[in-house]
């Protein structure tokens, strides 16, 4: 499971930095700012999701 949320994660922050992209090139800095804020959320979510990923891979050695 949490490897789907991974492979999503990083579809959706893709997005979210074309989202980003397009508001600044078409001069929405404000919108665009509150597009970044919300990328770098998401960034710390999966950032977190694969942090847990690599505890439960290690555990699983043990």
């Amino acid at each position: 499971m949490l490897k789907v949320q991974i492979a999503d994660g990083a579809k959706r922050i893709e997005h979210q930095r074309t989202i980003v992209q397009s508001l600044r090139l078409d001069g929405h800095q404000m919108l665009a700012d509150e597009a970044e804020e919300f990328l770098s959320k998401l960034v710390a979510l999966q950032s977190n999701y694969i942090d847990q990923l690599a505890r439960l891979q290690n555990r699983n050695r043990d």
